[in-house]
């Protein structure tokens, strides 16, 4: 079973202080990438303290440890050391602390070369990384007997805690010059796709053992396994799948349910999806009623610009189509989301870009090759997705279409899926049919949608050249 997770506009929650967590619950902690750094203060005791701005490791250090205006830590656990604290939360911590031009990163990266903090598995070697990753403070004051000592066993601390790495969120510790308010297909150089792109080195998923039956409800022995992504990303979709082979389906169904309960209460929204959401023609016999719906982007407004994107080198064009089409998707509210390569060769092959919609019913796919033809020599997968999309045709050499792959999620209830009724719509529309129509409509440039949306890009693309010149001006 596989799941993405989307961001909802919910109160966020605070995590509490001191709470203890076990693995299952680690997951819905993760999820909330707002990890509230301490409840509030009692009357009495300073909200904020700032530390000097020339305070040595030490000083920053004890101030950490402090009980009341300190970095929240949780509670004693057999899983974990003593003093273990979250990343993201002493980032925060830091940030707000320390009256000085330092980045947070770089000062507890600093406290774990000098050894004054370690991963909570005990491994020396983890270097700092921000997000849901456990530290814990080595030098305590507790009698030894009363110090709870790290697992020292990194896959066995990786079986018990779910770590995830939170990118694009270096905002919230450094002060990060902002971002130019241009369209990424229309920048002189185009941004990567995903954290998987310019990550090359990064794990997509990681692997642990996952506790089935957490509630006790079966005498059995039931176990399973659960893959995640290393990294969370603002704009992505997470995934989590789920494996089970010995584990009876209530069981599944009731740890399932608890992890949509918890990840609510975290601002965020868990959506089961099929395992092959795109249900793409692999053979011949595959089912029509699941195959994915080609939209394509108009052919007029292709023609009407021959060469798309001639201001730029011609060996960037084919990514600026793909991030416009990516555009496209984020004005209808998709969100990216990371998957692993088909394929551990380098062959010759369409790249697939995955993409589900905010509300979980929907997804597309778009396929981007390195030339703009068909193979001589197609695949079976590749023949039959040309099927789909051109007919009937034994032409492989003709030019590569330019759209969007679309498919429902057929794993939403039916009582949810009927109930998104848009009020004040003739005949009780519902929302996803509405939202087909409404992006093939755009697609075909319907009332000139498609063109105004082009156009707009390329005006907020002078207005910025226009501020940067006026800001470059005044420097001057």
């Amino acid at each position: 079973m596989l799941f993405y997770i989307s961001f909802i506009s919910k109160p966020v929650m605070k995590v509490d202080r001191g709470r203890i967590s076990p693995a299952a619950d680690a997951a819905a902690i993760t999820l909330n990438t707002d990890l509230s750094h301490k409840e509030d203060q009692d009357d009495g005791f300073a909200s904020e303290v700032k530390l000097r701005p020339n305070s040595n490791l030490n000083e920053i250090l004890e101030a950490m440890k402090h009980p009341i205006t300190g970095v929240a830590f949780f509670t004693q656990t057999p899983s974990l050391p003593c003093y273990t604290f979250v990343s993201h939360e002493a980032l925060i911590w830091l940030k707000s602390h320390l009256d000085n031009n330092k980045n947070p990163l770089d000062i507890l990266e600093a406290m774990r070369i000098e050894k004054m903090i370690c991963h909570a598995s005990g491994d020396w070697d983890r270097q700092i990384i921000p997000g849901f990753y456990l530290y814990f403070i080595v030098q305590q004051e507790k009698p030894v007997k009363e110090v709870s000592k790290p697992l020292l066993d990194l896959s066995a601390f990786e079986n018990e805690w779910m770590e995830i790495e939170l990118q694009g969120c270096n905002h919230l510790w450094t002060d990060e010059t902002k971002t130019p308010n241009v369209p990424t297909f229309l920048r002189d150089i185009p941004s990567a796709q995903s954290w998987a792109d310019y990550s090359q080195n990064k794990k997509i998923y990681r692997h642990s053992h996952l506790e089935i039956n957490v509630n006790q409800k079966s005498e059995r022995m039931e176990w399973g396994h659960v893959k995640y992504h290393t990294v969370m990303q603002p704009g992505y979709a997470f995934e989590i799948v789920v494996e089970w082979v010995t584990a009876s389906g209530p069981i599944v169904g009731d740890l399932i349910w608890g992890w949509i309960r918890k990840a609510n209460h975290c601002n965020y929204e868990l959506i089961s999806v099929p395992a092959d959401p795109m249900a793409e023609p692999f053979t011949e016999k595959s089912d029509p009623l699941r195959g994915p719906i080609f939209i394509p982007l108009s052919e007029k407004f292709l023609s009407d610009r021959s060469v798309m994107f001639g201001e730029f080198a011609e060996e960037s064009r084919a990514d600026r189509m793909l991030l416009f089409q990516e555009a496209i998707l984020a004005r209808f509210g998709f969100l990216p989301c990371v998957i692993e390569k088909k394929y551990s060769f380098n062959k010759d092959v369409p790249k697939e870009y995955q993409y589900v919609h905010c509300s979980g019913h929907m997804f597309v796919l778009i396929r981007c090759s390195k030339n703009n033809y068909q193979f001589e020599s197609p695949s079976r997968q590749e023949a039959n997705v040309t099927r789909c999309v051109y007919g009937h045709t034994n032409n492989t050499n003709v030019p590569k279409k330019v759209g969007f792959l679309w498919a429902w999620n057929h794993m939403i209830p039916n009582k949810k899926w009927k109930s998104l009724v848009i009020k004040n719509s003739p005949d009780s529309e519902l929302f996803q049919l509405k939202m087909l129509k409404d992006f093939r409509d755009f697609c075909s440039d319907s009332d000139e949608r498609l063109t105004k949306f082009w156009e707009h890009c390329h005006e907020l693309k002078r207005k910025s050249l226009k501020m940067d010149n006026i800001v470059e001006g005044k420097v001057k």
